[in-house]
């Protein structure tokens, strides 16, 4: 990413910056062998594009991702055209070498004390393995704009709190609040802190997800010292599949998954039905070094996920995780390793183990 932006003058100001992904190995698109559902089967499709490092086809991104003006006046701002979003249901998702970005105009208030009111309208998205901005409801066969209203709190230091309503016409509407519950002063070098949340979804006008109404409940509780980090994970999901994160992809991927339970490698735990819990224990050696292990169990509900569109079915499973990070002054290095175990299922036959290892190393300028 190579991103300017401009001084400030007389109140205005703009951004610019171009995305490029390139995959400089260049892989032979040929057939690999894997395991599904305890079967040999040939894999013919792109393994550079399944990393959604570069695009689906495997070939390069090269792309204006943002290019925005920015208005400020006392307590407003207001900015206008392609920009990265931070809201819970649609988010850069920047979980890979780009994000998401978003043709959109967003407004933003803070008049009142320790309180943000934002309202965002878009038009269009490019998807973090894309190269081309569609419309946001597009991969639906809508042409439509994505409206967003938010409140964020913090006049209690001890729970603060964000609500916001998501409206995609003849789509869906989402409803959405987040509570932190804080211990305002920490016994003997230990905070204690939890999280919150509820999601209610519904469909509307022509529905052209078809009947939608579902929720996601969830509720995270941390414990920190100096040296240990401990944490454990809930998220429940009704009956319909939440849509608009990244379970659905390019198609509605607006957001990373926004489950407490998520570990960066399955996102079925938004399925029509989950249960979803898990924890993880980290230990931080020193500021510069930290280590943790992770695990998140997903009882899967076979039946409403038929009953529902789910669009990525699936069985139970256990997820772990090992995960490694090292920062020093130029940089940072990641070492995760990760390993789904699906169970057998006989009404669904998605179903592949996968081992999944990522060392990065980013280097900062």
């Amino acid at each position: 990413i190579l991103q300017y932006t401009s001084t400030s003058h007389q109140g205005f100001n703009a951004g610019l910056a171009f995305y490029t992904a390139h995959d400089l190995l260049n892989p032979e698109d040929e057939p690999v062998i894997r395991i599904n559902n305890g079967a040999y089967v040939l894999d013919t499709s792109d393994i550079s594009g399944n990393t959604e490092l570069v695009q689906a086809d495997g070939s390069s991104i090269d792309t204006l991702g943002e290019a925005y003006i920015l208005y400020t006046l006392a307590n407003s701002t207001l900015k206008l055209g392609r920009q990265r979003l931070d809201t819970p249901l649609v988010n850069d998702y920047y979980n890979r070498f780009l994000p998401n970005s978003f043709e959109a105009l967003t407004l933003s208030n803070t008049d009142i004390p320790d309180t943000e009111l934002v309202g965002i309208v878009i038009d269009a998205w490019k998807y973090k393995s894309a190269e081309r901005f569609t419309p946001i409801a597009g991969g639906i066969g809508l042409d439509e704009r994505l409206y967003l209203l938010g409140i964020k709190n913090s006049s209690l230091e001890f729970a603060p709190f964000q609500i916001w309503g998501y409206h995609l016409p003849d789509a869906l509407d989402t409803f959405y609040a987040l509570l932190s519950l804080k211990e305002p002063s920490p016994v003997d070098a230990f905070a204690l802190s939890a999280d919150l949340q509820y999601l209610y979804q519904q469909d509307n006008g022509k529905a052209v997800l078809g009947a939608l109404n579902t929720y996601l409940a969830g509720m995270q509780v941390s414990l920190k010292s100096r040296s240990w980090f401990f944490k454990i994970m809930f998220d429940l999901v009704g009956d319909d599949t939440i849509r608009g994160s990244g379970t659905d992809y390019a198609t509605l991927g607006w957001s990373r998954f926004l489950n407490f339970t998520d570990l960066q490698i399955d996102g079925e735990s938004l399925n029509a039905g989950a249960f979803s819990y898990g924890t993880v224990l980290e230990y931080i050696y020193d500021p510069h070094l930290k280590a943790a292990v992770k695990y998140v169990r997903i009882d899967q509900d076979a039946q409403k996920q038929f009953a529902s569109i789910t669009p990525n079915r699936r069985p139970d499973s256990n997820e772990y995780n090992f995960d490694m990070t090292y920062h020093e002054a130029f940089g940072k290095t990641r070492l995760r390793l990760g390993y789904i175990d699906y169970e057998k299922e006989t009404l669904i036959s998605n179903e592949y183990d996968e081992l999944n290892v990522r060392l990065i190393y980013d280097f900062r300028f």
